[in-house]
């Protein structure tokens, strides 16, 4: 009942800044929400007894519905979504009558163990063996450093990903000496190779379980495409 109550509430003020926004009132007729993937169907359920206007679609389909302006009609399209833990993926197929668009989804795949969280424990473990291997330390990731190194390493991440080289700095990272780290684009791509192998292998091995023999578009959406 508690989590019925704050979704209504987030209803109800949604309805108020469009309101405000448009500075008139409006009429609703239905509330779709855009759930993570891996809300369950109790989660979702607690949603849909809102009322009949409401209805839930997942994250990765409300991206899709974003993009659909351009992509062709009677397409075939895999969707990946590569987010913090998770890899999703799915086979979508859009087809159009005379009034209205209908998106199929063929095929779906929630493979965990699987994102941008371990594209970030590997740069993470990287500076740490470069800094025992400087001070000649025995330091292992624990709670005490590593809240900021992980942080740093994320942003590091996603530098790379338009710079060739990145710094990762901290003073006073392990008995009063400091880490100075610097990982440039071909570092990260080669310590991170086995990983981005699972992933193209993932990829490779839905297509082929799914017989899947022809797709127009790829779509990747999700924090780690950055």
């Amino acid at each position: 009942m508690e989590n019925k109550k704050i979704y209504e509430k987030i209803i109800e003020e949604v309805i108020q800044n469009i309101m405000i926004h448009f500075n008139r009132n409006i009429s609703v007729n239905k509330i779709i929400f855009s759930v993570p993937s891996y809300y369950s169907s109790d989660d979702k359920k607690v949603i849909l007894d809102l009322g009949k206007n409401v209805e839930v679609v997942d994250e990765a389909i409300a991206s899709f519905l974003y993009y659909i302006r351009d992509i062709e009609r009677n397409s075939k399209n895999l969707l990946i979504d590569i987010g913090g833990g998770s890899m999703k993926i799915s086979y979508l197929t859009v087809k159009s009558t005379d009034d209205m668009l209908l998106i199929d989804v063929g095929y779906r795949s929630h493979i965990e163990n699987i994102g941008g969280e371990k594209f970030d424990d590997l740069i993470v473990n990287y500076c740490i063996e470069k800094f025992n291997a400087k001070y000649n330390e025995d330091c292992k990731y624990n709670k005490v450093n590593s809240k900021e190194l992980r942080n740093l390493c994320e942003m590091a991440k996603m530098r790379l990903s338009y710079e060739n080289s990145t710094l990762i700095e901290i003073d006073k990272f392990y008995h009063n000496k400091d880490l100075m780290i610097t990982i440039t684009k071909e570092t990260f791509e080669d310590i991170s190779n086995e990983l981005s192998t699972v992933l193209r292998s993932s990829i490779r091995e839905f297509i082929i379980s799914n017989n899947i023999s022809h797709i127009d578009n790829i779509l990747l959406i999700g924090g780690c495409i950055k």
